[in-house]
């Protein structure tokens, strides 16, 4: 893979082995609920970064996709196909547990992807391919908070709710903080805690317009 070198941006490095270090913000401040949150900006920038990086940000969800398809059908034909997996709710368990494994880490590429193009980076799609070293770390941390989601949705939605948004960092930490699942996810919760219903507007929106930018 070709690599890329560039300068700090914002806070941030993108060294020539891909790998992301940050140089400036406050975890500490971050920890105390010290920052603030502005939906309109966010989703005004969001918007416009998705418009200038929309090949590259297209691309890669495409393979992401793709890859997910692939394994879920090699996955599913090995036990009998789709409708023996749906018949048998072990067998679906099983195949998603081996996708998100499988995607955890092309995922984190795709996060990592819009997390630089949001500092003015220059990036390719084939960034998603670059986190592979920390794959075993981001699958398990995608592991335990899918199954932390789960759980808070079987209790009430609102719980549900509330975990997807307070760990929604989770997979950037495990790569740009170089922390371990359970780190990431404990950093996360007491990070996003006070500010999880503007997040949780910001999210709904950059899904509206994730949206929009896969329209042909």
């Amino acid at each position: 893979m070709r690599h890329l070198n560039f300068s700090s941006v914002n806070g941030f490095v993108l060294s020539n082995n891909m790998s992301v270090n940050q140089i400036g913000g406050s975890v500490e401040s971050a920890l105390k609920g010290n920052y603030t949150i502005n939906v309109k900006e966010i989703l005004s920038e969001a918007w416009q970064s998705t418009k200038k990086s929309r090949v590259s940000i297209n691309i890669a969800v495409f393979l992401t996709l793709i890859l997910g398809m692939t394994i879920s059908y090699v996955l599913s034909s090995s036990v009998g196909g789709i409708e023996a997996v749906l018949n048998d709710p072990e067998a679906g368990m099983v195949l998603k547990i081996i996708v998100t494994v499988f995607l955890a880490p092309f995922i984190a590429g795709v996060e990592m992807l819009g997390v630089l193009h949001a500092v003015k980076m220059k990036t390719q799609y084939s960034l998603i391919f670059s986190f592979l070293n920390r794959a075993s770390w981001v699958a398990l941390c995608a592991l335990m908070t899918s199954l932390l989601i789960s759980i808070g949705f079987q209790l009430f939605v609102i719980p549900g709710i509330f975990l997807a948004v307070v760990l929604s960092v989770t997979l950037p930490l495990i790569i740009e903080k170089k922390m371990k699942p359970a780190e990431a996810i404990v950093l996360s919760v007491k990070a996003l805690r006070f500010k999880w219903l503007p997040i949780l507007a910001i999210y709904s929106g950059l899904f509206f317009i994730l949206t929009l930018s896969l329209m042909p």
